[in-house]
């Protein structure tokens, strides 16, 4: 696929396009940046997630109703939680100080996701080389919900907003 002639079917940039948005039986050019982020989602639930992300970075406070948050399931937070203990292990962190499910619960209690405002399910650490410990939750880690942790994965904060911002705005 040329990358002079095509345009992202994501955010309409036309660098680095090489990648294929296949969904459904049809193919659509994508730039590398939107297919990293796009996680497993559909085209129009990425740019949907994108819209909530911007929205949410310009009006932090018109975020969803705590109340709408359904509880998240014991199994959920279960997994979470394993994923995390072996990120630790990965990085060389003490597994044993790994944040218990129910740290991880009372930390993301009656807090919205930091980046898209839905109901966070796990926490998005702010520097992809800390570990998932008690004492780096303060300052290190913030509430994030499943797709937005996905999305952003080890990407820099503002790299990933500022993507988001275009995906928004190519309507």
């Amino acid at each position: 696929m040329p990358s002079t002639t095509q345009r992202c079917c994501a955010c309409g940039g036309d660098r680095n396009v090489v990648r294929e948005w296949r969904e459904k039986g049809t193919t659509r050019p994508c730039c590398d940046l939107c297919h990293f982020y796009r996680s497993k989602l559909s085209l129009q639930n990425f740019k949907d997630k994108a819209s909530r992300i911007h929205a949410h970075r310009a009006h932090p406070y018109r975020a969803v109703s705590q109340t709408l948050c359904a509880p998240v399931s014991p199994t959920v937070w279960s997994k979470r939680r394993n994923s995390m203990r072996k990120n630790d292990i990965r990085r060389g962190c003490d597994p044993n100080k790994t944040m218990s499910q129910t740290e991880l619960r009372a930390f993301v209690k009656g807090k919205l996701c930091y980046l898209c405002g839905a109901c966070p399910t796990g926490l998005d650490r702010l520097h992809t080389d800390t570990c998932y410990q008690a004492q780096n939750m303060q300052h290190q880690m913030k509430p994030c919900c499943y797709h937005c942790n996905r999305m952003r994965r080890d990407t820099q904060l503002k790299t990933f907003v500022t993507h988001m911002n275009r995906v928004h705005a190519n309507k």
